[in-house]
């Protein structure tokens, strides 16, 4: 994580009325283009809103890795022009399936895929 925190262009913070934070995303340019991730929010409105803001001033490409599990936002992410363009393999070891998720986790930061 701090070598994340050290290459991040711009980093939001999601809060809600009494000041919480509930979410947030990072935001790292990269030198084929911007890579929006990780992305944790509640719902996929507020993970929209929140790479809305990590994204709206980049001028060249933008990538943001959504898990799998997620296709609201991919659904949404595909209505503004993104174009789904590979499915990163999922490895595991001692284990047979994935642990259950939260549902909070919107957009990863998976550089290694490229």
């Amino acid at each position: 994580f701090t070598r994340l925190k050290r290459e991040t262009s711009f980093g939001i913070l999601l809060k809600n009325a009494t000041g919480d934070m509930i979410g947030y995303g990072l935001s790292i340019a990269g030198p084929r283009n911007l890579l929006v991730g990780p992305i944790v929010a509640p719902d996929t409105l507020s993970a929209a809103r929140l790479i809305h803001h990590l994204a709206r001033h980049h001028q060249g490409p933008v990538r943001i890795d959504v898990p799998s599990q997620n296709n609201s936002l991919r659904l949404f992410l595909e209505q503004r022009g993104f174009v789904q363009v590979s499915q990163p393999p999922v490895m595991m070891i001692n284990a047979t399936a994935m642990p259950p998720r939260n549902g909070t986790l919107f957009g990863i930061a998976a550089q290694v895929f490229g």
